[in-house]
């Protein structure tokens, strides 16, 4: 994808960046990973951005479901 000029993102908990601190203006795929086991190390290193969803309380994390119609 990345060579055909689409931008990929994680959408991962392991950053500091919101889904409001990345651009997707341009052409983007977003990876979801599984609710037990997240993104693999490896793909991680491999996307252009990572981005997580601002959860306010005591909610650890979203169902991957909820999460990705959330992202999007």
């Amino acid at each position: 994808m990345q060579s055909c000029g689409i931008k990929v993102v994680a959408a991962t908990e392991k950053t500091d960046d919101t889904i409001f601190d990345v651009s997707f203006k341009e052409p983007c795929a977003i990876i979801m990973g599984s609710e037990g086991r997240s993104i693999n190390p490896s793909v991680l290193k491999l996307v252009d951005a990572k981005a997580k969803l601002p959860i306010l309380g005591e909610i650890e994390s979203l169902n991957v479901s909820v999460a990705c119609g959330t992202f999007i």
